[in-house]
């Protein structure tokens, strides 16, 4: 086992790669097959468009990855070796057949990340990482396109190297394992392995490994989730009658069956009747809720206390969007609170609160956060905070108080909510002094100067300005953030410095932070200041490096000019990288939506369904 990397850049590499063998050892034992090949080596190249490429061991990495010790309190890069690693089974052991077959690759490395994420980090941390996968494709589905997962139509094989084929596929995997159980299910991607290695594969040939190796007809799963696209969504509530002493569950499928959507998806969801004593769960019963062909389900459960509330889907076992609009912030703020294993249900608990933004909402999540809760859950509190304008003085003290979080990432939110506290003078103060002493974390302390900008004074100008000067840190985060806040005075005496940063020479991070703050700072300014930002991004739209040209598009944005689309319509043409193209189809995206012309969605028709499908939903035995 080796990696490669520039000379001086040995240790940035290895903290990205320390944890190789140990994926490996992971990996087979979690796949029930030995890593397929002889050795095992990881080069990172500089100025690579893509996160990683999974040669026949021989992976490829992103310098983007690489990261001193400082850094390595907030970012491993451990999701994209364990992705590029988990292609060694998925991708090279065997691979799809042709580019409609994506998720056999790209879903599987990805759920990879998942198996790796519940090796290192639990529980919690797999149902974090399912939920973010989740929420991922959903938005690509809302905003961009829908189609099946495995497909015969498409423009083009860049097409299906999207969130359908990598987030979605791995939500599949995630449902099938939840379905089946992990005996079971591991024993059918054994079973796949050993069978097709060394050979092209669809769709088909996974369907038969799982039913010959579980006895189990899946068919109705994988026409609906695979063959069929979208995802099922819910409305529900539940009552308790005193009387009887039983619960009942209303529960109704809403999406729209079109564009090749089951009317009905037949996954069965899992809810759990809750009651809380003396700040614990003491009372928690199960129900299965199958639904009938109108996808609806409606039933009751004989329960031996009153609920206080009820847990839907507890284990994010279903791909879906769920409305909690009957929910009362009470019970979500329960939920939130007390709920011990759906850590996805509790991140849609504090996301539905805050959007509320009502005095209620604000008590259930104040009353939330000073419980001893998983650090995603407190920086999901946190996140929905942020949406309170205006935030009373207990919601500004709590947000101080998570500034001394032990986790990072809580801090970090925490520094980020503070930055939408302009005006508050406690909140000020907090700010200042982390930018002025810094933290442990590069990330936090970026985000303390980010918030900084919230706060403007003649001592937070020159902080910001000291420490454009001498704040080094990994891809120069702080640096960038304090350009984005300084950028935020609109002084045209700035303007210099900052087109300066952006030219070559500078580490390409830098510049291209140097670049959005340019287009924060040209925004601001008089007609000819902005004339000289935008002549600026202009030029370093046509640098060679994907990261700067990503930084020139996102400025250009901000100076919410759409006399700029056609040069960024040419840039996108000859743009080399995902991380570039991506940056750009978001940028022509936003300024298409401010003038009007932004195309609709496309839909795409799914390949051909196979004949005589069973249509029970419900586990069967293979005839």
């Amino acid at each position: 086992m080796s990696y490669f990397c520039h000379r001086g850049e040995e240790r940035l590499a290895y903290n990205v790669v320390r944890n190789t063998p140990k994926m490996i050892e992971c990996f087979e034992k979690t796949l029930g097959v030995p890593y397929p090949y002889a050795k095992y080596s990881q080069i990172f190249l500089h100025d690579f468009g893509a996160g990683g490429m999974e040669n026949t061991s021989a992976t490829v990495l992103a310098r983007r990855f690489l990261h001193d010790d400082r850094a390595h309190i907030d970012f491993s890069g451990e999701y994209v070796v364990a992705h590029e690693l988990g292609h060694q089974w998925f991708g090279d052991l065997l691979t799809c057949r042709d580019w409609g077959q994506m998720w056999l690759n790209e879903g599987f490395a990805t759920y990879c990340e998942c198996l790796w994420a519940g090796e290192t980090g639990g529980w919690e941390e797999y149902q974090r990482v399912i939920h973010g996968k989740m929420n991922q494709y959903i938005d690509e589905d809302r905003n961009q396109h829908r189609r099946p997962l495995s497909t015969n139509t498409y423009r083009g094989y860049g097409q299906v190297f999207d969130a359908h084929s990598y987030q979605k596929g791995a939500m599949v995997l995630h449902m099938l394992r939840r379905l089946l159980g992990d005996d079971t299910f591991f024993r059918a991607l054994k079973h796949y392995l050993e069978t097709c290695c060394g050979t092209p594969v669809v769709t088909a040939d996974f369907v038969k490994s799982v039913e010959v190796s579980t006895g189990y007809n899946v068919d109705r799963f994988f026409d609906e989730w695979v063959y069929g696209a979208g995802y099922p969504e819910f409305t529900y509530s539940w009552s308790y009658d005193e009387a009887s002493g039983r619960g009942t569950l209303e529960v109704e499928q809403t999406q729209n069956d079109d564009n090749d959507t089951p009317k009905v998806f037949g996954m069965p969801v899992f809810v759990t009747f809750n009651r809380v004593t003396d700040g614990e769960i003491s009372e928690r019963k199960w129900l299965s809720a199958r639904f009938d062909d109108a996808g609806k389900v409606s039933e009751s459960i004989e329960l031996d206390f009153r609920p206080d509330f009820m847990t839907f889907d507890v284990n994010n076992e279903v791909l879906d969007v769920t409305s909690l609009a009957n929910i009362p912030e009470g019970e979500l703020g329960l939920l939130l609170a007390y709920e011990p294993s759906g850590i996805a249900a509790c991140l849609d608990a504090a996301e539905e609160l805050g959007n509320r933004k009502t005095p209620e909402a604000q008590a259930a999540l104040l009353a939330a956060l000073d419980r001893p809760r998983p650090w995603m859950i407190r920086e999901a509190i946190m996140n929905a905070l942020m949406q309170f304008e205006k935030p009373e003085r207990v919601v500004v003290a709590a947000m101080i108080k998570a500034v001394d979080d032990a986790d990072p990432r809580v801090r970090r939110a925490a520094f980020r909510a503070l930055g939408e506290c302009e005006g508050n003078e406690a909140a000020g103060k907090t700010v200042f002094e982390k930018a002025q002493f810094g933290d442990a974390s590069c990330l936090v302390e970026a985000q303390a100067f980010e918030a900084l900008g919230a706060f403007q004074s003649k001592d937070a100008r020159k902080l910001l300005l000291e420490a454009i000067d001498d704040r080094d840190s990994y891809h120069d985060v702080i640096r960038v953030a304090c350009l984005r806040s300084l950028a935020k005075y609109g002084n045209a005496e700035d303007l210099e410095m900052v087109v300066a940063l952006t030219r070559p020479g500078k580490d390409e991070y830098l510049r291209a932070g140097a670049c959005e703050a340019l287009g924060i700072l040209g925004a601001k300014l008089d007609n000819a200041g902005r004339g000289k930002a935008l002549d600026a991004l202009i030029d370093m739209l046509e640098d060679s490096g994907g990261v700067v040209v990503g930084g020139a598009a996102t400025g250009l944005e901000g100076l919410n000019d759409p006399s700029v689309l056609p040069l960024l319509e040419a840039r996108l043409k000859t743009a080399k990288g995902k991380q570039a193209k991506g940056v750009l189809k978001s940028v022509i995206a936003a300024l298409k939506r401010d003038v009007g012309g932004e195309d609709k969605p496309s839909r795409d028709k799914p390949e051909p369904k196979p004949a005589d499908k069973e249509e029970d939903f419900v586990l069967t035995p293979v005839e």
